[in-house]
């Protein structure tokens, strides 16, 4: 995800959703690697890599197929229509070579001179997806999907197989591109053949083609810039994940089921909307007049596979709250759920909640009219970049519309769900269910800085303190040298300082975890590394040591399966390298144990945890019957926030973590400072490190 900028005024942009057909033979997603176009082969292919499922394909291949082999398709294939969209071929002719194909005796083959064949086909309208049946021997192939700028979206590439027949008969392969946005993205598809030797047939065939019309696009004009009150939206002693404090003068109101909770704060009129009896999908919001968002069309809610109905059983106003109480019914359950709804500030929060346990699983809304700003990697918006923002449950939408800013999250810190993302589900584990438990926070805003999300964590003691720190790394070298250098940077007046020490363990970095003492004794030893962390209590600087309580590898003395986080399945869940992941709940057994030696024998002052802060809880959920939490990401979560304050408690200095961009900062106060590598394209909003993360923590 990237740093949103701006949003360009008057751009709009070019859609069609398309998806494609193809030949009937299957393809390994293991031949997949790197993008390539893979030969047939046996399940399916990987949509991550560059193209799409096969059985996506063959549900919607009769729609829009263009099927080379038809006696309709032009001799001189320069211009095609199919559906709403214009084909333009070039460097295509419509060619017999029978016995050489495999599937496709009528094809359009590229054509070329001195053995080099280039050759494209151009929509009219941007589409989705683009994908056919090529086919080829010998040489390299290259498919590029480029933009309507002339920016490649994917470039694949596959080097053709020798004919084992010897009859020149050509392979096939598989070729398809879906970008992941909703909006039509590939203008062109471009192709190459190289690589040719003298008896190579300097050409290549297409066949099967397909694409379906999807979404128009939208209008983007820019909104107006507005300034905020800051202090009504920053993180430090929040209660939620609601973008918005508490503040100004909520007012509910009621006409029959129907309830309006508004308010007015920092210039903005709010209002919500509900028909109680028709459930929450049926919730609208408005600011400053304007015309209603159905903020809550296409809210799926279910009972594992099955839709839910609505039957209200209470509805009352209490203390400028809505309470309600649903029966959630399906054909083979009824399941009671209590709704309260509230304002904090012009933020909408939803509470849900259930003593019953169960298959619970609730969407995202499906808003019309919308940009959906957090899918960073692939975002359609010309004029800005993609939004470096959310890694969990998190959506931030642009209103085309009325030129406003819409969210939903789901707060993570109140979560009972297995996962939030990419939909709020509960999963059983050992056959019992956690009971229903949520916060939703929703807002509808003038200005992005008002819907971006809180963290609701406590402030970092070490906020002020890193602030001003430089911070080293040491990864190589004598721990001798290490004093050394502590002692060079002391006489400098250097002394607000913080080293990160990663390659001190006992055998070598990233081994053996947990057991890591004593530290290495070709580095120094104990005793080298014992005067290294004395010399920097003494100048006032703090050590860290690299240590790891997720990583559970099996050469470890300590090793033992029974500590071992449990996947949904019954397997274990892989981590690095042939490491293991540690239970959560066991977490504490072998971090207590190990910091107390280490401050003990060592007497470091602040810690390093290696990954811990990448990884959002509900990537590592323990479904170990009779765990903590098991099914649950709390069982992840609260262990991992008690093992941040074991370190602060035992070193008594700052903990720092590993960094992830698009997760990290939920953890952010809970852990001291995060690091990590970055690029131009995976930053934050600059209102949201500002605003939401330096209150807490200094990154």
């Amino acid at each position: 995800m990237m740093i949103l900028k701006h949003i360009a005024t008057g751009v709009s942009f070019l859609g069609a959703v398309c998806v494609l057909a193809a030949a009937d033979f299957r393809i390994p997603a293991e031949t997949l690697r790197g993008g390539a176009i893979a030969p047939p082969g046996v399940d399916q292919v990987d949509g991550e890599l560059g193209n799409l499922p096969l059985e996506k394909f063959r549900a919607i291949r009769e729609r829009f197929t263009l099927n080379f082999d038809s006696d309709s398709f032009p001799e001189h294939p320069e211009t095609v229509d199919i559906g709403v969209n214009r084909m333009v071929f070039s460097g295509f002719r419509r060619a017999s070579k029978a016995g050489y194909f495999i599937s496709a005796p009528n094809a359009l083959v590229g054509t070329g001179r001195e053995k080099t064949v280039t050759a494209s086909i151009t929509f009219d309208r941007p589409v989705k997806a683009a994908g056919f049946v090529l086919q080829f021997m010998t040489g390299t192939v290259k498919v590029r999907f480029v933009d309507a700028d002339g920016e490649t979206l994917r470039e694949i590439e596959q080097n053709g197989q020798g004919d084992p027949s010897g009859n020149g008969t050509w392979a096939d392969y598989f070729v398809g591109f879906e970008n992941s946005d909703e909006f039509g993205r590939i203008k062109k598809v471009e192709f190459s053949r190289s690589n040719l030797t003298a008896d190579t047939i300097p050409e290549f065939s297409i066949d099967d083609l397909s694409i379906v019309e999807g979404a128009e696009p939208l209008e983007i004009t820019a909104p107006e810039p507005r300034k905020v009150d800051v202090a009504l939206l920053g993180s430090a002693g929040a209660a939620n994940v609601a973008p918005q404090r508490p503040a100004g003068k909520p007012a509910v109101s009621r006409h029959g089921d129907v309830f309006t909770l508004e308010n007015e704060v920092d210039g903005t009129a709010y209002s919500y909307t509900l028909d109680a009896a028709a459930g929450l999908a049926s919730l609208t919001a408005r600011t400053n007049g304007a015309a209603p968002l159905a903020v809550g069309r296409g809210w799926s809610f279910r009972l594992g596979v099955e839709p839910v109905g609505w039957k209200l059983r209470l509805a009352e106003l209490s203390g400028g709250r809505v309470l309600l109480a649903y029966d959630w019914t399906t054909p083979t359950q009824v399941f009671p759920v209590q709704v309260v709804l509230s304002l904090s500030g012009g933020t909408l929060c939803l509470e849900l909640a259930s003593e019953q346990g169960g298959p619970v699983a609730i969407g995202t809304p499906e808003l019309s009219g919308v940009l959906k700003l957090s899918d960073a990697h692939d975002t359609a918006m010309r004029g800005m970049d993609p939004v470096a923002f959310l890694g969990f449950s998190g959506d931030l939408f642009f209103v085309a519309g009325t030129r406003q800013f819409y969210s939903y999250y789901v707060d993570w810190t109140k979560s009972n769900s297995t996962a939030p993302y990419p939909e709020l589900h509960y999963a059983p584990a050992g056959g019992k269910t956690a009971p229903l438990k949520e916060t939703i926070a929703i807002t509808l805003s003038d200005a992005l800085p008002k819907v971006l999300p809180t963290i609701p964590n406590p402030v970092s003691p070490y906020r002020a303190k890193i602030a001003g720190s430089m911070v080293m790394e040491f990864w190589y070298g004598h721990f001798d040298e290490l004093s050394e250098l502590l002692e060079q940077y002391h006489r400098y007046g250097m002394d607000n300082l913080v080293v990160l020490m990663h390659r001190w363990q006992n055998a070598g970095f990233d081994r053996k975890y947990p057991s890591v003492m004593p530290p290495s004794p070709s580095r120094g030893g104990l005793e080298s590394l014992r005067a290294a962390a004395a010399v920097a209590r003494r100048n006032g600087q703090t050590l860290a040591l690299h240590e790891n309580y997720k990583d559970f590898y099996p050469d470890s003395p300590q090793w033992n399966e029974a500590d071992l986080l449990v996947r949904h399945d019954g397997t274990y869940q892989n981590a690095w390298a042939e490491s293991r992941e540690l239970a959560p709940s066991k977490i504490r057994k072998y971090a207590e144990p190990m910091m107390n030696r280490i401050r003990r024998e060592i007497g470091t002052n602040g810690c390093f945890l290696d990954v811990h802060s990448t990884h959002l809880p509900w990537w590592r959920v323990d479904f170990r019957p009779g765990a903590p939490g098991a099914g649950t990401m709390r069982g992840t979560l609260l262990p991992t926030n008690r093992l941040w304050q074991l370190a602060r408690d035992v070193y008594g200095g700052p903990v720092f973590g590993e960094s992830y961009a698009l997760s990290s900062w939920i953890h952010s106060g809970n852990i001291d400072s995060v690091m990590g590598q970055a690029s131009h394209n995976s930053g934050l909003i600059l209102d949201f490190l500002l605003m939401k993360i330096r209150p807490l923590a200094t990154w």
